[in-house]
């Protein structure tokens, strides 16, 4: 009986033994019963850097590699105004990006001329540029009317673009009046199988068997008269007007809000900074119309009527100057005068060569005429070409390069003429808002 009790009293301190041992050292615990196996150690670290190993050895570490050599300066002339090549960083600040927009708007198109077209050497019309002001409305009617609804997958570049260069045939220059035409035909008519060019030909070389003497002295009537050669003096006066209005300050204007509008419609696409743009783009600006249904009709013009400031007086002056020369054409002006100095030339050679009496006093009698035709086609001569430098000059200065006079003078006039009249619509369309407005306001009072 005691030797049981102290056998288990012996286990019981034996087990609370056990357990404060577990309590101090728990790893002993977990390795005394079945725990599971040991992690594998971790590995060494890397052994340090050399310089490292050097400087516990007491070896100072070599310094440090030096830095790279900053890169080379840009060549003095290239951000220098002096320079002809210099590239100024004012120049592509055209964007008008001073105006942010506050909506995504369709891309507005037009050929930009290259930085490199506006240098001191040529002067263009854009070497002058001064942004324009530029009104909060008006910003916010340019962005309203060209605002972009949905976006699309449509490519700019699928658009169709309608030719600048298809245009209407114009009127002959110097065409005969219908009554003496059509007489002048009934007379060569009575001619045939004879063709003018053999006529004259036959006539020229004295020829004249089978040919009726009376019928020749009839066409003596239809010889072109002093009006009609003073026509070529009159066509050349005209065009060297037309050139001087081709540089007034109405057009530069309109050019330069031209560029401001498309600029700030183009901000964020390729086609925006654009320093100018080609004068053959003139009429696709003018045109352009947003998509937005309740200004489906409005026009960029009609944004320039309405709020840019154009004095009208100059304007109509300008597009009446430019109409008057529309129907002319250097060319064909250019050909009848030098064909006229080819007629007096062969006429006075024939009369030189004769050696009869006769022929002498015929050659006295004609001339007075002889010289005087060869003095006013030469001074025409020289008109045509010295029209022929101002036509480069003008190419020049309106980036129109592929363009000929009378095409760049038929799309100044027609977009001066589009902008007269959006003014005019504009100006009738206050005064009759304003004329209801008055007659409701008279109206109101009355019933007062």
């Amino acid at each position: 009986m005691s030797l049981t009790a102290f056998s288990t009293d012996s286990a019981a301190a034996s087990n609370a033994s056990m357990a404060t041992d577990e309590i101090k050292n728990p790893s002993s615990s977990q390795t005394t019963t079945s725990a599971p196996p040991t992690p594998a150690p971790p590995p060494p670290p890397p052994p340090p850097p050399p310089g490292l190993l050097k400087v516990q050895n007491g070896a100072i570490p070599p310094p440090p590699p030096p830095p790279p050599p900053p890169p080379p300066p840009p060549p003095p002339g290239m951000f220098s105004s002096k320079s002809p090549t210099a590239i100024s960083p004012s120049c592509t600040a055209r964007s008008d990006e001073v105006y942010p927009k506050k909506k995504k708007t369709y891309t507005l198109l037009w050929q930009a001329v290259s930085q490199q077209a506006i240098t001191s050497d040529v002067h263009t019309v854009w070497n002058e540029y001064s942004r324009p002001e530029f009104g909060v409305e008006e910003r916010d009617q340019v962005q309203m009317l060209f605002e972009r609804a949905e976006p699309t997958n449509l490519s700019r570049f699928n658009t169709e673009r309608r030719s600048l260069r298809e245009r209407p045939k114009s009127e002959t220059t110097f065409e005969l009046p219908q009554q003496k035409a059509l007489n002048l035909e009934i007379v060569l008519a009575k001619l045939r199988p004879l063709s003018v060019m053999d006529l004259i030909a036959r006539i020229e070389s004295h020829n004249i068997d089978g040919i009726s003497i009376d019928l020749l002295c009839s066409l003596v009537k239809y010889f072109p008269t002093d009006e009609e050669f003073n026509r070529h003096a009159e066509s050349t006066r005209r065009i060297r007007d037309a050139c001087d209005a081709l540089r007034s300050p109405i057009l530069v204007h309109l050019l330069h809000k031209c560029l401001q509008y498309g600029n700030y419609i183009n901000q964020g696409t390729a086609l925006s900074k654009a320093v100018g743009f080609k004068f053959s783009s003139l009429p696709t600006i003018l045109s352009a119309k947003g998509k937005q249904k309740a200004a489906s009709n409005l026009r960029l013009v009609d944004l320039l009527a309405q709020y840019v400031e154009f004095d009208t007086i100059a304007l109509e002056e300008v597009i009446s100057i430019l109409q008057r020369a529309k129907t002319i054409t250097l060319n064909d002006i250019e050909a009848a005068i030098k064909e006229l100095n080819a007629s007096v030339t062969r006429l006075k050679q024939q009369l030189n060569g004769a050696g009869t009496a006769d022929d002498s006093s015929l050659q006295e009698a004609y001339q007075p005429f002889l010289e005087s035709a060869k003095t006013r086609g030469s001074s025409l001569l020289e008109d045509v070409q010295g029209l022929r430098a101002v036509e480069n000059s003008l190419q020049a200065f309106l980036c129109a390069n592929t363009m000929k006079l009378e095409e760049i003078i038929n799309i100044t006039a027609d977009a001066l003429l589009m902008l007269s009249t959006s003014i005019k619509v504009g100006s009738a369309s206050v005064v009759r808002a304003t004329f209801v407005l008055f007659v409701f306001s008279f109206e109101t009072r009355l019933k007062k």
